[in-house]
């Protein structure tokens, strides 16, 4: 299963005391049905980009928001509304790429395309031995 996929929102709703995001759902062809917090600029019809629990972004100014969690996707909670992936609008190189006719369709895998890694945990052997 990949960890980044173009979606399709097909739900919003609001979020009590929330001015500039709302509660978001996504369908992503074979990556699923996600539901996730995303500015109101997203709405239903949207293609985006959602990335999913333990993804590390790649490098980039795009993502630097998320240096504070290592570039790691996890579940959060924005306002008490909980979040399980992250949505954004498609980026510059990925409309790009649908302008070009490159045949990006929903539930398209852009892990590889991205760079995306999987978050692994860290084992250290021998220890307390």
């Amino acid at each position: 299963m990949g960890l980044a996929y173009i979606g399709k929102v097909i739900r919003t709703r609001p979020i009590e005391g929330a001015d500039r995001i709302h509660s978001v759902q996504v369908v992503c062809g074979k990556g699923g049905t996600w539901s996730g917090v995303a500015s109101k600029d997203i709405v239903e019809g949207n293609l985006v980009e959602v990335y999913l629990q333990d993804a590390i972004l790649p490098v980039g100014e795009r993502f630097d928001f998320m240096d504070k969690h290592h570039r790691r996707v996890s579940m959060k909670r924005f306002k008490g509304a909980p979040s399980d992936c992250l949505i954004m609008p498609l980026a510059n190189s990925t409309a790009d790429l649908l302008a070009r006719s490159i045949p990006l369709w929903i539930g398209f895998d852009l892990t590889d395309l991205l760079v995306v890694k999987k978050y692994e945990k860290e084992v250290i052997y021998g220890q307390g031995e």
